[in-house]
Formats: C-alpha cells, sequence, structure tokens
C-alpha cells in the first residue's frame, strides 16, 4: 500500500505536526510505503520526516493559478503510483483532490480539521470556495471529520453523510504525560525568578479565533485572587504584539510569559501547569486541550465546536459560554481556590485522554479506512 499525506506547508501548525506523528508510527509498519508533499511551502517538519526515512516532495504552488506548478503535481502523483493521497488543510484539500482525480490515484482521502477555513473569507469567496469543495467531494472517497461537531457540520454544508467518518485526533500519551511537583517546580523556576504559587496558561496560534482578548480580560480578576501566579502564553500569531502591549498596560509583564511558537519543551510546559484555559471562539478539535489532558491538566475552555467532546464539565474541567470572560475567570479561580479538586480533574483527564484520544488508537483507525478501500481495489 503506498500512500501520500499531502500538506499545505511543512510547518509545525497543528495539523502538520498531527500528521508527523502518525507519520512516524506508520513509517515502519509492514505493508505500507508512505510518502509526504507540501504544495506551498517548505519548513521544519521537512527535515523531521527525513530524519524518520519518510520521502518528500515540496510542489511550491504560488497561488491557484500557477498552472506550471499543478500540472508538475500531476505528473509527480501519476508517476508516484501512489495507492491513497490522504490530504490536509483546505487548499492542500482542493488542489490536491484535483490533481489526484486527473492523475488516476484509485482513492483519495481528507482530514477536515475544520470548516472555519471558509468562513471568515467574504461571502463571495466562501460560496465559490464552497462550490469547489463540495466539487472534489464528488471524486473524494472518505472524509475524516475530526469531531462529531466537525461531522454534523459537513453534512450540513452538503456532503454526503456515507463520505464522512469521524476519527478523533490522536495524542502521544506515552509523551504528553504528567510532572512530578519536583519537575513542575524546576520548570516553572526556569521560566520566572518570580516567586510562584500556581501555573496557568494558553497554548495555540494567536490569532482572533482563539479568543485570546477574553483570555487577557480573565487576568486582573485571576491575580487579584491569586497574586503569585505565573501565566506562560505559548505560541505565535498576529496577536501576540497587541497582547504584550495590553499586558503591559495591566503592569502585568512580570507574572505573564510569552516563550514564543511550540518549543522544545512545550510539552514539559503543559504538564508544568495546573490549568490550561481555551477561550476559543471555535474549535474543531482542540489538540491542545487532548494534550493537557493526557498531562494531567485540567482545562478550562469555550464550550464550542468539538471541545464539549473533549472536556466534562466539572470531571476533567469546565466549559464556560465564549466571550464571556468574567465567568472564564471565575471558573479558573474556582480550582485554583480547590487543589484537591484540580488534581481530581487532572486524574480524570488522563484518563478520559488514554481512553479516548490516544494517537494509537487514530493509526489504527487510518489503517483500517485504508484497508477497506484497498480490499474494494482487490475484490
Amino acid at each position: 500500500m503506498k500512500v501520500l499525506f499531502f500538506l499545505n506547508a511543512y510547518e509545525e501548525d497543528g495539523p502538520g505536526i498531527l500528521i508527523s506523528r502518525i507519520a512516524s508510527r506508520m513509517r515502519s509498519m509492514e505493508g505500507i510505503s508512505l510518502h509526504t508533499a507540501a504544495l506551498s511551502r517548505g519548513g521544519s517538519l521537512e527535515k523531521r520526516f527525513h530524519e524518520n526515512g519518510i520521502p518528500t516532495k515540496l510542489i511550491a504552488m504560488r497561488g491557484m493559478l500557477d498552472f506550471p506548478r499543478y500540472n508538475e503535481l500531476k505528473r509527480f502523483l501519476r508517476e508516484g503510483a501512489f495507492d491513497i493521497i490522504h490530504t490536509n488543510i483546505l487548499r492542500a484539500d482542493l488542489i490536491g483532490r484535483s490533481a489526484a482525480h486527473a492523475a488516476g490515484i484509485p482513492f483519495i482521502i481528507s482530514t477536515e480539521h475544520g470548516i472555519h477555513a471558509w468562513e471568515h473569507k467574504g461571502r463571495l469567496v466562501r460560496k465559490l470556495v464552497k462550490r469547489y469543495y463540495l466539487h472534489t467531494v464528488k471524486f473524494t472517497s472518505s472524509i475524516i471529520a475530526v469531531s462529531d461537531f466537525v461531522k454534523k457540520s459537513l453534512i450540513a454544508e452538503g456532503i454526503p453523510e456515507e463520505k464522512v467518518v469521524r476519527i478523533y485526533n490522536g495524542v502521544d500519551t506515552d509523551y504528553f504525560v504528567p510532572l512530578k511537583d519536583d519537575e513542575k517546580n524546576a520548570l516553572r523556576r526556569y521560566i520566572t525568578d518570580e516567586p510562584v504559587d500556581s501555573a496557568i496558561g494558553l497554548v495555540g496560534n494567536l490569532i482572533e479565533m482563539k479568543g485570546l482578548r477574553y483570555f487577557i480580560q480573565a487576568l486582573p480578576q485571576i491575580f487579584q485572587n491569586h497574586p503569585r501566579t505565573l501565566v506562560v502564553v505559548v505560541g505565535e500569531g498576529p496577536l501576540r504584539n497587541e497582547m504584550e502591549r495590553e499586558i503591559a498596560l495591566q503592569n502585568l509583564s512580570r507574572k505573564v510569559k510569552f516563550v514564543g511558537k511550540f518549543t522544545q519543551i512545550t510539552q514539559r510546559i503543559v504538564a508544568a501547569m495546573d490549568i490550561l484555559i481555551q477561550p476559543s471562539l471555535t474549535e474543531s478539535f482542540g489538540l491542545t486541550a487532548a494534550e493537557a489532558l493526557s498531562c494531567g491538566v485540567p482545562v478550562v475552555a469555550s464550550s464550542v465546536g468539538g471541545l464539549p467532546e473533549l472536556i466534562q464539565d466539572e470531571v476533567c474541567g469546565n466549559l464556560v459560554p465564549p466571550k464571556d470572560s468574567e465567568i472564564l475567570a471565575a471558573k479558573v479561580i474556582s480550582l485554583m481556590d480547590d487543589p484537591e479538586k484540580c488534581r481530581r480533574f487532572g486524574k480524570a483527564g488522563r484518563e478520559r485522554a488514554l481512553k479516548l484520544f490516544d494517537l494509537s488508537d487514530t493509526v489504527d483507525k487510518y489503517l483500517e479506512l485504508y484497508s477497506r478501500f484497498m480490499q474494494k481495489e482487490t475484490v
């Protein structure tokens, strides 16, 4: 079975990191030959694939109308004689599915990480993208929805239900593990010289849809009740400078630490938190939340998208209304006031991650889907 994972770019965004972890598990499995390609840009993931012995190909397409590169992609697919192309992210879905169909690839599979990709580009763009998306679905074998929320949304957009299968994104539960208290304290001392009683934080792209303003608005109330709190922000994005200015205006720069995008110690930073905050305005799955649960860290998150499928309210965290900084702060403070409850939620979160969101289960379900189509071809 020759499989090509097709990405928009070799960048360390959520979907890219997920695919690299899945590929590293699949690469040594008997009967599967794994390859990767990226539509538009290179990045650090390319090196990671190479280190795992997985071939890469950069198309470097400069736009939807870059026909020379599109033709190059078709030639690459045709000459590669792939059995399955598995696309990820909207542009790679649209162009990859079209090129794969033209190249005669037997089976085309896409993982849909969220339909919000076409929601915020204006009415005309949304209409055109949706029309083209539905057109390419006609020759797509299956679409993987990363949550029940995404599955329902896809069906509501007009995608045939029989083509949509829900497979949760997976977490490497052997890597995202709880830390001992002395390890947590050592990492907190590494991040700040300030005295710390507790640590909370946020991980993700610093963009509008992550609800960052409500996170910032919640901080004064949290610090009023728990002044010796360390707040860690892991991520980069267009809103970072604005966030740092707002933090400075609140005289909180010594207490709120920005550590950049997905650092090499992100796992340890998450595991060193007492609470992860995810105030998103929309979220297809919430991989960061799942990783925090796997680390035994409770999550306080907006009750939007796929997050309620991850977080059982008052079991492994709390769900709050989106865009409500007061309730967000109140729920965080309530957990910080009760360390025993926080520990209980963390233990329940770890158990939930092991049961529902383990990466091994995701890999197994991907392979089951591939095998189902390959068996059809041999019948």
